[in-house]
């Protein structure tokens, strides 16, 4: 899992939640509003592209920085992030296996599960945090075949 746990504020606009996003490289916040602040949603990278989904962009062969300028400057981006966010939170406990937490988010078809222990936020498991897991295990595979004797000869 990924920790910490980035967060925004259900009233941020979608703006300040692409720009937060972007600024931390991750690909998304989850969405708390009241103090103290409670858990209520989550803002994905999914979220903020069906944001702009219906905004005609005649940049497409522009560079990314002048499709994002576009973007930025669209009036969606001053919408609340409540708007866009996603809910409700799938969570799994920290001791919950790889292969159950894998699992959960096939069959509620979300990319993130938010880590929790007595209601209290971990951390966040993504695709990226599985494909770390297993190229850890396949680098282990190769390390332990490569010290293995050849009983083919």
């Amino acid at each position: 899992m990924t920790e910490p746990v980035l967060t925004i504020d259900a009233d941020a606009t979608m703006t300040e939640a692409l720009d937060r996003m972007l600024r931390e490289n991750v690909g998304s916040l989850v969405v708390t509003t009241g103090s103290p602040p409670r858990k209520t949603g989550i803002v994905t990278d999914s979220d903020v592209k069906s944001a702009f989904h219906d905004v005609e962009n005649p940049l497409e062969d522009a560079s990314m920085f002048g499709r994002l300028l576009f973007i930025l400057r669209q009036p969606v981006t001053g919408s609340p992030v409540r708007e866009y966010m996603s809910q409700p939170l799938i969570t799994v406990s920290p001791d919950e296996t790889l292969r159950n937490a894998v699992e959960m988010m096939d069959e509620h078809d979300v990319k993130h599960l938010l880590v929790t222990k007595h209601k209290e936020l971990q951390g966040i498991l993504t695709p990226s945090d599985v494909g770390r897991v297993l190229d850890d295990v396949v680098d282990e595979a190769r390390r332990s075949n490569a010290r293995s004797p050849n009983w083919r000869s």
